[in-house]
């Protein structure tokens, strides 16, 4: 085996100390064009990594196509062959031949960001909902105890023009199809109506689907619209107790309610639209 001597390059703003054998030179701009950001990709199934800058030195690797590399040397040996020297590890190095690789190509770049699901960081909500099956404006609870299914609950009054005629209170599961801020969602649940109207009151008990989207913040804020489809499971009318016995009793006509009556079927197909805050 040759013996090695230790030579140092120095070139303005940078100091080379690398390991030659005798007869070899270190390309000054070769080294400065290799050291740095540049990475080579294999390009040959044969190559091989060698012990020495020579193809009859001991193998200790083999790179398939593909392997990237960051050679940290280049040397020219006196029969014209071009070899790099690459890191194999942290005391360690091998040699291969130039020609095996091809200059790798730009990789794209993007700015990292963490990822988040919004609806899991902040699962309690709190929403200000119009129309949809209160038949007015309503405060809504919801919880998200998974990603994409939780509970809601809502009561508001219920509205005929500028007058609140009774109350709604509604539950609900609620569902969500994706996890991003824009998100589709459905909601299954049931609800009670009550319409007041002279001395009779009309109770509607029903169920309900909300089909919709909505957008979660970052910062929290929630906005969201749907349809909502409402079909009653029991219709039925009150008296107070005091007042049975009166002979004034007359049915009312229950507003908007009373329009959607089809003898004891109760059912509406309504927009719903809400906005609220995520904690």
């Amino acid at each position: 085996m040759p013996t090695r001597k230790h030579k140092t390059f120095i070139i303005p703003g940078l100091i080379i100390a690398c390991s030659l054998a005798p007869g070899t030179f270190v390309q000054a701009a070769d080294v400065l064009g290799l050291l740095g950001d540049s990475t080579l990709q294999v390009d040959d199934a044969s190559t091989y990594v060698h012990e020495h800058p020579d193809s009859d030195s001991p193998i200790l690797r083999t790179l398939f196509p593909g392997e990237l590399v960051s050679p940290v040397q280049t040397i020219e040996t006196e029969n014209g062959q071009v070899w790099l020297k690459i890191r194999l590890g942290a005391n360690r190095h091998g040699y291969v031949r130039r020609e095996k690789f091809v200059t790798a190509g730009r990789f794209p770049r993007a700015k990292w960001h963490r990822s988040t699901v919004v609806r899991d960081e902040r699962p309690f909500s709190l929403t200000l909902q119009g129309l949809g099956e209160t038949y007015g404006g309503s405060i809504n609870v919801r919880y998200l105890p998974f990603t994409r299914i939780g509970v809601t609950a809502g009561v508001g009054p219920v509205f005929d023009g500028a007058d609140a005629k009774g109350t709604a209170l509604s539950f609900g599961l609620m569902m969500f199809a994706g996890t991003r801020n824009l998100s589709p969602f459905l909601i299954w649940g049931a609800h009670r109506l009550s319409y007041h109207d002279g001395l009779t009151v009309l109770k509607i008990t029903s169920m309900h689907f909300t089909i919709g989207l909505e957008w979660a913040f970052d910062w929290g804020g929630i906005i969201g619209a749907g349809m909502t489809y409402i079909r009653s499971m029991d219709v039925s009318v009150t008296v107070k107790y005091d007042d049975v016995e009166r002979a004034d009793i007359a049915m009312g006509d229950y507003g908007r309610l009373g329009d959607q009556l089809e003898g004891e079927l109760f059912q509406a197909l309504q927009p719903c639209a809400f906005i609220g805050y995520g904690f």
